[in-house]
């Protein structure tokens, strides 16, 4: 299983880090930005803390999709319908938008929308 999490980590990771690293100290030195700002940014972790200035929600949702591998494929091989499970992702997506609309969490909307696309990309790779 680790070595399920460090192949996309040793991809990912040192791209995002020199991107990021980059687009922040610019940021930094242009007085934008704080220093722990930069740090957020840096670590992935800004958009689920909502962290104001922060780089980009795409990277943090990737590696988050990547946790949740594991768990979308196991569902998948036990479910005797797994395309019911990609089909149920829908409404369930929907429903976690509109409960972070209450909480306060509309941030998350991005990665909230991508829960069925993901469910069903990761449906061939289960099967």
């Amino acid at each position: 299983m680790s070595a399920y999490y460090a192949r996309p980590a040793v991809r990912i990771l040192p791209s995002y880090w020199l991107v990021v690293g980059t687009y922040s100290l610019w940021l930094r030195l242009c007085g934008r930005i704080s220093l722990k700002t930069a740090a957020w940014s840096m670590s992935a972790l800004y958009y689920w803390f909502h962290i104001p200035g922060s780089f980009n929600w795409y990277v943090p949702a990737l590696l988050a999709f990547y946790l949740l591998s594991p768990l979308f494929f196991r569902m998948f091989r036990r479910s005797g319908h797994p395309l019911a499970l990609v089909l149920a992702a829908f409404p369930v997506s929907y429903g976690l938008y509109r409960l972070s609309i209450a909480l306060e969490l509309n941030y998350m909307e991005d990665f909230l929308y991508r829960i069925p696309t993901f469910s069903l990309g990761a449906l061939p790779g289960a099967v």
